[in-house]
């Protein structure tokens, strides 16, 4: 009777342990589905500039988001600018990461429907630098 006992607890701690992390693994899936959706709106030196867009809470204003997922030839560094005319509005910048790294991202604001604005993507190594104006359409929803 004792070896029925110990075996059905040992099977009853077993299911526990087994359905446990199952439990977290569907509760941690919402919010994987919700991650950042970048597309890569430039490459540069074997490295893909990044980016998606997201609306303000306010609906007013674009969030420009940019990251670097660097390849395989240089360390690189990647950015957007917001200009309006030859004044810099706002500005954001990675740091320059190795190869095989993905740097994390920044954003930068940029107001909805203001032909004023331009939004420029810049990628450097060092010193060296390389870029110009990105159409907001051709930026994908995050």
């Amino acid at each position: 009777m004792k070896k029925i006992g110990r075996f059905i607890a040992l099977t009853l701690s077993t299911t526990v342990l087994v359905a446990v992390p199952s439990l977290a693994q569907a509760q941690a899936a919402p919010a994987e589905r919700a991650t950042t959706k970048f597309a890569t709106i430039e490459t540069w030196s074997g490295a893909k500039q990044q980016a998606c867009k997201k609306s303000t809470p306010n609906g007013k204003s674009w969030k420009v988001v940019t990251r670097v997922v660097n390849g395989r030839e240089a360390e690189v560094g990647v950015g957007l600018i917001v200009r309006k005319g030859e004044k810099e509005i706002a500005r954001a910048a990675t740091p320059i990461v190795d190869q095989g790294v993905t740097s994390k991202p920044v954003a930068v604001r940029i107001r909805k429907n203001d032909e004023r604005l331009v939004l420029e993507a810049f990628q450097f190594q060092g010193q060296m630098g390389d870029g110009g104006p990105i159409k907001l359409k051709k930026i994908r929803r995050c």
